[in-house]
């Protein structure tokens, strides 16, 4: 919705202008995909699912339902703060709306820990957005607790379009 291409235009300028932004998402609408399928000065925002279909279907049926947002930098007045905001709200239109609960957490050692989780999928348990090009380091990796396998996907790049049976595969 308007709210996740809000959002992905956001992230997309901050990334223009110099920040290190990196995006990981089970789900994406249309809006949102068609924001991020455009390179920036720098290129293309790195972007990340971490959705899959497990069962060939044409639906995804494992992702993360994680909701955060860490910022390590400039905030406010603050040229060096730590902050994870997370909680149950989803980043589309209806997040703003029902009985959601929200948290700013201020403290290093969550960031820390949020930090590492972070890494860890993006590391072992995503795979390349089909709507952006696939890069160097598009191989194969396996995650060392589960020594399961997650193949990024190695079909070219194609522009997301607005219909489909899955929001991946349209």
């Amino acid at each position: 919705g308007e709210r996740g291409a809000w959002l992905a235009r956001k992230f997309r300028s901050l990334y223009a202008d110099g920040c290190d932004v990196r995006l990981m998402y089970g789900f994406a609408g249309a809006a949102t995909r068609q924001v991020l399928a455009r390179p920036t000065s720098r290129g293309y925002v790195p972007v990340r699912s971490n959705g899959y279909d497990t069962d060939q279907d044409g639906y995804l049926d494992l992702y993360s339902h994680q909701k955060e947002l860490m910022i390590s930098g400039h905030y406010g007045s603050q040229s060096k703060y730590r902050l994870v905001v997370t909680g149950s709200s989803n980043y589309n239109n209806h997040g703003l709306t029902g009985d959601e609960i929200l948290f700013l957490i201020h403290r290093h050692a969550a960031f820390t820990a949020y930090l590492r989780n972070f890494n860890y999928l993006w590391t072992y348990l995503t795979h390349r957005v089909h709507y952006q090009p696939s890069s160097p380091s598009s191989t194969a990796r396996t995650a060392p607790s589960t020594g399961e396998a997650w193949r990024t996907d190695p079909t070219p790049a194609t522009q997301p379009s607005r219909g489909g049976a899955a929001w991946e595969s349209d």
